[in-house]
């Protein structure tokens, strides 16, 4: 009964123990998924472009009042313009995806600066009326606040993923930990199950080893009658 018991409890125990593999593993493929995608990149992306467009329209603003030359605009206009290239393919465009957030607006900017390439590019040259400068100032500056929105809405969305994480590696922490309560509580029962055989193979034996003194003094007295007996 005490082997089958212990049986038993060996087959939970590797049960138990196959578990615990398998949510380590769970854990180490969410936590890489943690280093893996940055939340933080969406969002300083998404503000950075924010912050590059008011220097835009400062340089801009500065041009038209001829307090700096076309070079900051230039310069300003291709950092904005590199940076919604990146952010519009690649790791952070599937990200924004993931977050289901209408980036609509970036597209829409790039637009805009593609269409007025041209314009930039002729600044230098001084043959570019400041109507035209401010007509694509007031053009650019009508995107702060959509721009504003989604940078709102990415923050948003990255916290919402940060607490899902967050929840989820919980929840897994504590499958863990009542696994491993459950493992040492096989391994006492194990080693309990092992002390109660081991004492009753020992009452076993000493049984036995009475029987036999039975049986050796009992032939004893059968070899004394006979010799009487005799």
């Amino acid at each position: 009964m005490l082997r089958k018991l212990r049986l038993l409890v060996l087959g939970s125990l590797f049960v138990l123990l196959a578990l615990i593999v398998l949510s380590l593993t769970s854990v180490r493929e969410r936590v890489s998924g943690l280093e893996g995608g940055n939340p933080t990149g969406p969002i300083w992306f998404v503000t950075g472009i924010e912050y590059d467009l008011l220097q835009l329209e400062l340089a801009l603003n500065d041009y038209t009042l001829g307090r700096s030359g076309p070079e900051d605009v230039n310069r300003r206009f291709d950092i904005l313009w590199s940076r919604l290239v990146v952010i519009q393919k690649g790791e952070t465009a599937d990200k924004l995806d993931q977050y289901q957030v209408d980036r609509a607006v970036l597209g829409r900017l790039f637009t805009v600066l593609q269409a007025n390439d041209s314009l930039i590019v002729n600044l230098p040259q001084q043959i570019v009326p400041n109507s035209d400068v401010r007509r694509f100032l007031d053009e650019i500056t009508s995107y702060n606040s959509d721009l504003r929105n989604l940078s709102l809405d990415v923050l948003q969305a990255s916290s919402r993923l940060s607490k899902t994480r967050r929840e989820d590696l919980s929840a897994i922490s504590t499958q863990n930990s009542i696994l491993t309560g459950l493992v040492v509580a096989a391994f006492v029962v194990l080693g309990a199950l092992q002390i109660l055989e081991t004492a009753q193979t020992k009452r076993a034996l000493k049984e036995k080893e009475r029987l036999l003194q039975d049986a050796t003094a009992a032939n004893v007295a059968k070899s004394q009658f006979i010799s009487v007996m005799n």
